[in-house]
């Protein structure tokens, strides 16, 4: 039998040479495979993250972008780290490059689902991806300092009478709309679950007095998913500090609460006192300015809660069936929103200012 000879302590051990051999191929084994979870660790976490919203029952929606047929396959949003930001180019081997940014698509549903911990956003622009954003690139020197996302339906309008030829239009939203067109640095985005059928005459008849929104996105396999479905603000391509959405859904805004503000449901009833769209327009003035200060958006809203004079913190809380659910089992698609919101106020916040805006 070949053998080996150590000496310690004066004592001689002998060693089946085949043993040792094992043990060493073991021990680069080991090494090996440690060195290849490192290179291909950051690798490993877009695979993983490529479905971190998106449950195995939903299916994208097939519908048209801009009156132009999707054709493309459904695909992931852009990765983000344990702790929520953005993976670095590096990281996800990408580079980010000038005018990179397009319009993404979310990924294909899977029956596997790894989720990172709910509520956690990137507040940082996402980095360049082959795929496209919901909005274009805009030029370098020209990008917005404020993008503002108004929803539709029950907060522009109500459209569900389908006796009336027209939607009903909120108090109000006219005058709103055009006067933000004159608040240079601002791009205003509709984003509406309507399909382009049913959507499109409404926004002919939003831009009576000319075109309000710089870009519209409807119902499309991009974005929307059956049986539930969201607004994630990431997937707009746009600088996370300086991005708000106006909704009157909650489960629109849940995946990003710290760049959303509610608004009341509308529903058809016009009221000379419904002042939640005027409350909006002084909202995303403060906001502008703020921008122009560099303060982030979500530093800005909580500001502005924090006064109390255009909007306040509202709370939701789980249905008791999720009381024992882990959250991190669950795609954050399919969780209820909780925890704190931000809500415009209904009501005036200056009296003597109504005089200026027109129903």
């Amino acid at each position: 039998m070949c053998v080996t000879q150590s000496v310690r302590q004066g004592s001689t051990h002998f060693f089946p040479l085949q043993s040792a051999n094992t043990t060493l191929c073991n021990i680069m084994a080991s090494i090996r495979q440690a060195m290849a979870l490192r290179d291909t660790t950051n690798a490993a976490n877009v695979d993983d993250r490529k479905q971190m919203l998106w449950g195995s029952a939903l299916k994208p929606s097939p519908s048209r972008v801009g009156g132009i047929l999707a054709d493309v396959t459904p695909k992931a949003i852009r990765p983000t780290s344990s702790m929520g930001t953005p993976l670095s180019g590096a990281a996800n081997g990408l580079t980010e490059t000038p005018g990179s940014r397009r319009a993404a698509a979310i990924s294909t549903p899977q029956s596997t689902v790894k989720v990172l911990p709910f509520n956690i956003t990137p507040q940082r622009p996402l980095f360049q991806s082959p795929r496209r954003y919901l909005l274009a690139d805009r030029e370098v020197g020209d990008a917005p300092v404020l993008t503002v996302v108004w929803d539709l339906d029950e907060t522009l309008v109500s459209n569900r009478n389908v006796n009336l030829s027209q939607a009903i239009l909120r108090p109000y939203a006219l005058h709103v709309l055009n006067a933000l067109r004159h608040m240079k640095g601002l791009e205003v985005v509709l984003w509406t679950a309507s399909t382009e059928e049913t959507g499109a005459p409404v926004v002919d008849q939003l831009y009576s007095g000319g075109q309000v929104f710089d870009d519209v996105i409807f119902r499309n396999d991009s974005w929307f998913t059956e049986p539930i479905h969201t607004k994630d603000l990431r997937l707009l391509g746009r600088d996370m500090d300086r991005v708000v959405v106006f909704d009157n859904a909650p489960n629109c805004c849940k995946l990003n609460p710290t760049n959303s503000v509610l608004v009341d449901d509308f529903m058809g009833a016009r009221n000379e006192n419904d002042a939640a769209l005027i409350n909006c327009y002084y909202i995303i003035e403060a906001l502008l300015k703020m921008a122009r200060q560099g303060v982030s958006v979500r530093d800005g809203l909580a500001k502005l809660m924090s006064e109390a004079n255009l909007c306040r913190p509202v709370y939701f809380q789980l249905p008791e069936n999720w009381a024992r659910v882990n959250m991190r089992d669950v795609a954050p698609i399919r969780i209820p929103p909780h925890g704190k919101y931000i809500r415009a106020h209904t009501t005036f916040a200056n009296e003597p200012t109504m005089k200026h805006w027109t129903m």
